[in-house]
């Protein structure tokens, strides 16, 4: 098993035509070139273990995972960017916002024909994480939590 099985990408990317359908966001508009607005699938939870114990996965989940995948959180984190791999797939999002508990609005200061591609699979892109991931840290696998079908029961380096 890999980290991605434990969550889910917030677009899937067809295995045979490559045309995007939803997986995490539900659907998706583009009202103009430098907004995007997803909407999610409602009842997705977390794994029922601590600290998450079930609770639903919601916009602010989503946001920290394109702001934090983004590197905006380099300098909160004191980690240099350059550990920030798909910070490069997100290219020119200046922001995410949670307008509702189910609805994400990405701004972006210029188009990038890729974003969408880089929430899927198929890019090796953004798997989506509890928000709380960063304080719970990534040290300890058995303390993993997403909304993906499987949990981490055992651990052997």
């Amino acid at each position: 098993m890999c980290s991605s099985d434990l969550g889910e990408q917030l677009l899937e990317a067809d295995p045979v035509s490559s045309a995007l359908r939803p997986s995490v966001a539900l659907s998706w508009e583009t009202p103009d070139p430098l907004t995007l607005i997803f909407k999610l699938k409602p009842g997705l939870k977390i794994s029922d273990k601590a600290p998450w114990n079930g609770r639903q996965f919601d916009a602010d989940d989503v946001v920290w995972n394109l702001e934090r995948h983004a590197g905006m959180y380099a300098d909160k984190l004191k980690l240099p960017k350059a550990y920030f791999q798909r910070a490069s797939l997100l290219q020119n999002m200046t922001k995410a916002e949670a307008v509702d508990k189910t609805t994400v609005k990405v701004t972006l200061s210029a188009p990038n024909s890729a974003f969408l591609n880089s929430l899927t699979k198929s890019s090796l892109g953004i798997m989506m994480m509890p928000k709380e991931m960063d304080d719970i840290g990534f040290k300890d696998p058995m303390k993993f939590a997403g909304i993906g079908p499987w949990e981490v029961a055992e651990f052997q380096t």
